[in-house]
């Protein structure tokens, strides 16, 4: 269970002000808060698989990109 930083504490906030004040529709919005971590979670976990990924590329250029200018 990772724990809530301040981002995240900014971000319910900004949902529950969002719904008080109508620029939110209420029911995805507390969707969205009721599965939060879910989301965060998934989140975090495609983007390192983005960012291996580009590691990735990036190596298998710089090996490339070595034997064409040798």
């Amino acid at each position: 269970q990772r724990q809530m930083c301040i981002r995240d504490r900014d971000i319910m906030e900004e949902l529950n002000n969002g719904i008080v004040s109508g620029k939110y529709d209420g029911v995805v919005a507390d969707t969205f808060l009721r599965y939060y971590d879910e989301i965060v979670e998934k989140a975090f976990q495609k983007a390192q698989v983005a960012l291996t990924t580009h590691q990735r590329l990036l190596r298998n250029y710089e090996q490339v990109y070595k034997n064409f200018t040798k």
